[in-house]
């Protein structure tokens, strides 16, 4: 009986967490200067690792819609991966700039 209770509180525990760190997305499109815009998005990963491809793609088509608004297309100025560990979920953040389509 001690067993199974211990069990419940444990799996409640991983439930809960899992919960929390499933949290995450977009910060959307912030201005940070003239024409220098900044997008940061998380996502839980099973495990630890760096952002997950979409992640990374769903940053890249949310800098590139808001940009298609002015008919102009991205330039990346900066990004940074952060990985994910215990507790933290992987983030994606991408500095860009909009410049006339070539």
């Amino acid at each position: 009986m001690k067993l199974t209770k211990q069990l419940a509180i444990h799996t409640a525990l991983v439930i809960a967490t899992l919960s929390i760190s499933a949290c995450g997305g977009s910060s959307g499109v912030i201005m940070m200067d003239k024409n220098t815009y900044y997008i940061s998005m998380s996502n839980a990963r099973v495990g630890m690792g760096p952002p997950s491809p979409a992640t990374i793609a769903a940053v890249y088509s949310e800098a590139n819609q808001y940009c298609e608004k002015e008919n102009k297309e991205v330039k990346r100025i900066n990004n940074i991966y952060t990985d994910s560990a215990l507790g933290k979920t992987a983030n994606f953040s991408l500095e860009f700039t909009c410049v006339p389509k070539s």
